[in-house]
């Protein structure tokens, strides 16, 4: 990596594999402001014997690159910095790696079937949402393919300069991002290539924003160090604010151990309320790598709700063999034999150029990073976490009922996932017998209505539901009021009166909330009748 020696070392218990003689140090915030300071308090912490030099500027929230002699013990300085109350954590600059060794799988023609759009029902859900611009995809990579002095987009998909924009470059500082890989290339093909341009492949978002940061080198594997994620992360962030658009960040990379500055990458994008899709890895059931692990705490709950963890399936619905699997697995998504994007010149990592097919976790979470860019493109003022939810429920179940250490909570379907849920129904109108309060006041106003009846028609009988002999009493909604139980008329008919005696249990109860006294409630109606009020 730019002529840094990568080294393994065991540290806190955990063997990492980090570039040798660096430091991540997170030091207080009012300290960081000051470049002068931070040398001095490192200065009074290590020694004079313990030679150092700052290598990347510590940032706002204090988090900045140190490097020392490469013959010292990490470990011990990490110890002696941690006493101190002005660190709050050092650790090593962590290696991370794209998901799994590329790998080129014999393809068909420029325009073979993309099975896995299919599988996804892609199409139908173009005819609800082909994307929008006000969502931006960070694509945190090996960059994109570019040509020329000054180099700009050569891909004939990927090269709107309206939704294609370039940010740092993490690995060779001040250079442009090119993919000299290819994976960065396939996995922006993937999330959002041009589509319905009758060229090439389609992406999954046609319309949204591209930001592309290189935090892989060009080597076979794509080597990269977990600070260069972190800034690449909040580079995006700024971006994206910069525009007031929302955020999805696709990592399709990671490592096996958990960092502290993987933290400060999710706190981060939490912050800003953005999302950030990350690849389970390709170790054929190892772990779930970091950052996608800290998706889920191993007790289940949620642990950061901004991230989804992403596995990969097959054309059969089947957990890809290479596969990580774990509980922190949210979702799943076509990973295998995925054709798209390559650069349009050779790379290290691909015999092919133009187009191709590769397999992966990291083909997989594109996939979910474009799902859902399409869901906020719909619904943009959801919440990071809500999308998430929404992956989750709207997933095709597989496996094992519910969620699993395999699928997570299932396969992406982008179809049902851009459906906006209904609200649920409104609760039904109270039932007026469910309250005894209000059942007290009826059976009040009833038996005055039997005095009130028993007056009128004195050969008859009535009971306490208004039976009487020799007529009938039905029930009908009352017009003039909206619906609801205690908008009925009460008719009641006898056969020797063509008149109809009605209330209202509306009129009543609010007569009664009011205060009244029972007497004056009865409101029943009949000309000349001395009971009745």
């Amino acid at each position: 990596m730019n002529g840094m020696r990568i080294v393994k070392i065991l540290f806190k218990g955990q063997t990492r594999e980090c570039i040798e003689g660096q430091l991540i140090v997170k030091v207080k915030p009012d300290i960081a402001k000051d470049v002068n300071h931070i040398n001095q308090v490192l200065s009074s912490i290590l020694g004079s014997k313990v030679s150092f030099r700052v290598v990347e500027q510590f940032d706002e929230n204090g988090i900045g690159l140190v490097e020392f002699g490469k013959d010292r013990d990490i470990g011990s300085i990490v110890e002696t910095l941690e006493k101190s109350p002005d660190i709050l954590y050092a650790e090593p600059n962590d290696i991370t790696r794209i998901s799994g060794t590329p790998s080129v799988a014999p393809s068909d023609p420029l325009f073979p079937q993309q099975w896995s759009l299919l599988t996804i029902q892609a199409p139908a859900t173009w005819a609800l949402t082909q994307g929008s611009s006000n969502v931006v995809i960070a694509v945190l990579d090996t960059g994109l393919p570019m040509a020329g002095n000054p180099p700009v987009f050569s891909h004939e998909d990927l090269n709107d300069p309206l939704r294609f924009f370039l940010g740092g470059n993490y690995i060779s500082p001040g250079t442009p991002p090119i993919d000299r890989q290819g994976h960065g290339t396939h996995v922006a093909g993937i999330a959002a290539a041009e589509g319905n341009n009758g060229t090439g492949i389609s992406g999954i978002n046609w319309r949204c924003r591209v930001f592309a940061c290189k935090v892989f080198d060009d080597s076979p594997v794509g080597n990269g160090s977990v600070l260069g994620v972190y800034r690449a992360a909040q580079e995006s962030i700024n971006f994206a604010r910069s525009i007031g658009a929302r955020l999805v960040i696709n990592y399709s990379g990671g490592g096996t151990a958990y960092a502290a500055t993987y933290e400060e990458i999710a706190r981060s994008v939490q912050s800003a309320g953005a999302l950030l899709c990350a690849a389970a890895g390709n170790d054929y059931g190892g772990p779930v790598h970091y950052p996608a692990a800290l998706s889920t705490r191993p007790d289940g709950s949620v642990w950061y709700p901004n991230i989804i963890a992403v596995s990969a399936t097959t054309r059969g619905d089947e957990l890809a063999a290479f596969s990580n699997r774990g509980g922190q697995i949210n979702v799943s998504a076509p990973g295998d034999d995925i054709l798209s994007t390559f650069p349009n010149y050779p790379v290290s990592g691909t015999a092919s150029t133009n187009y191709g097919v590769l397999s992966g976790t990291s083909m997989a979470t594109p996939i979910v990073s474009g799902v859902a860019s399409l869901v906020w493109s719909r619904e943009p003022n959801l919440a990071a976490s809500q999308v998430r939810e929404r992956l989750q429920a709207t997933a095709v179940d597989l496996g094992m009922p519910g969620r699993d250490t395999l699928f997570g909570f299932g396969r992406v379907n982008a179809f049902a996932a851009v459906q906006p849920i209904p609200a649920p129904p409104p609760p039904p109108p109270p039932d007026p017998w469910a309250d005894p309060v209000v059942r007290q006041w009826i059976d009040e106003w009833l038996r005055q209505q039997d005095r009130c009846v028993k007056q009128l028609f004195p050969m008859c009988y009535v009971d306490r539901w208004g039976r009487m002999c020799g007529g009938h009493i039905s029930c009908s909604p009352n017009p003039d009021h909206p619906p609801g139980w205690d908008n009925y008329h009460y008719l009641w008919h006898h056969n020797w009166c063509p008149k109809y005696y009605s209330f209202t249990v509306r009129g009543y109860v609010e007569r009664r909330r009011r205060g009244e006294s029972p007497e004056s409630l009865a409101r029943c109606k009949k000309e000349g009748a001395p009971c009745l009020g």
